[in-house]
């Protein structure tokens, strides 16, 4: 058997075709988690001179990109560590 054969057996029609929107993810997400909403103070941030909600804003920030994961944990923790 050739492996031009091979390749068109039945093997290879039995698979059906599968989307890449409908595969299934490498990580696929906690089912329990909520929908992830951006905080409204993120979808349209003004210039606030305020250093309270300046502060707040970058606290958001921070746990957004925590969440997301682009801040990893072991940073995370050193961070806090830190201060």
């Amino acid at each position: 058997m050739s492996g031009l054969e091979w390749a068109s057996g039945s093997w290879a029609s039995a698979r059906p075709s599968v989307s890449p929107a409908k595969r299934p993810l490498l990580w696929p997400r906690n089912r329990n988690a909520p929908p992830r909403k951006l905080p409204p103070v993120m979808l349209n941030p003004k210039p606030v001179p305020s250093l309270e909600k300046d502060l707040a804003i970058r606290k958001q920030y921070r746990r957004i990109c925590f969440l997301k994961g682009t801040i990893t944990m072991h940073k995370h923790r050193l961070k806090r560590r830190l201060g």
